[in-house]
């Protein structure tokens, strides 16, 4: 277990996505880059360390996996740690198939042309299964192997067309599989505000003025209220009310003396007897042609 670098480490000059350095030190080892291991990279100091050299991994560590959390003995101060993060099956079935890829590359390399693979696809279920079943502990050590999970690898490669790529084309068999890109699965960091869903909820969008504008707005004359009431001019047509009500009252006096008492029927009233008298104008009349002239009409009240 080594507790400190033989190198400086915090010297080294490191490429803008701090993968490879000038100097070529890696590990507690100080080596370069090895073409034929995968690097692992430490959490805290980010210097990348060599499988081989490792001793926290129960199984032998996997090309393009960075779906974990590593702490280096130099960091510790003590043993090193390995975390797993939970990864989905799209992304172990994307990861066993890059490094059953990368393997058979690394092995070609060292065959002569005759002699190297004309394909890289794998049989879902003799390659890619008894992969994912022998490193199941380490790509799931807190997931039990269910009845159905060879069907949901089958499902995985069936289902997203996107990343892996059917050999029914080129070798007429549905059964091998292949990668659409030759590459590792990406490891996208998410904060728990960016996974959780929001509610598709509409808002209205506020207009926001500056105080300039606000500043050069005309203002607006207040109206007074409290105007003062507008006098009215005298009418000419209109009577006084007081000369109003000494008229109704001197009517109704001079009806009620003229009235002559009549029943009622039905809330109608009798109409007055109308009484026509004509005079001669060359000679006054007599008393008895006067009652002879008198013409009375009167007409019957009205039920």
């Amino acid at each position: 277990m080594k507790k400190k670098f033989p190198y400086n480490i915090e010297g080294l000059t490191w490429d803008a996505q701090h993968n490879t350095n000038m100097e070529d030190k890696y590990c507690y080892c100080g080596k370069g880059l090895k073409e034929s291991q995968p690097m692992i990279r430490c959490d805290r100091c980010r210097q990348l360390f060599h499988r081989d050299c490792i001793e926290c991994m129960k199984k032998p560590l996997l090309f393009g996996d960075t779906f974990g959390t590593f702490k280096c003995s130099v960091c510790n101060q003590g043993p090193e740690t390995f975390e797993r993060k939970p990864v989905s099956w799209i992304t172990i079935v994307h990861l066993v198939i890059y490094n059953l890829m990368k393997h058979a590359m690394v092995e070609d390399a060292k065959k002569p042309k005759k002699d190297k693979r004309e394909h890289y696809y794998f049989r879902w279920k003799e390659d890619v299964c008894a992969f994912i079943d022998d490193y199941w502990d380490y790509l799931m050590p807190d997931k039990t192997r269910s009845a159905t999970w060879n069907n949901t690898i089958a499902s995985v490669l069936s289902t997203h067309s996107n990343i892996f790529l059917s050999g029914l084309e080129k070798l007429h068999q549905s059964a091998w599989w292949t990668l659409r890109d030759f590459e590792p699965p990406k490891n996208e960091k998410k904060t728990k505000a960016a996974a959780r869903p929001k509610p598709n909820i509409k808002r209205t969008l506020k207009r926001t003025t500056s105080q300039d504008a606000i500043n050069n707005r005309p203002k607006r004359v207040k109206k007074d209220t409290e105007s003062k009431p507008k006098q009215q001019e005298p009418q000419e047509d209109l009577l006084d009310l007081s000369s109003l009500s000494e008229l109704s009252s001197a009517a109704d006096s001079s009806d009620s003396e003229n009235e002559i008492p009549t029943k009622k029927k039905n809330s109608q009233h009798q109409k007055k007897p109308v009484i026509v008298q004509t005079q001669e104008e060359t000679e006054p009349l007599t008393e008895v042609e006067q009652q002879e002239q008198t013409v009375t009409i009167t007409q019957p009240s009205v039920i």
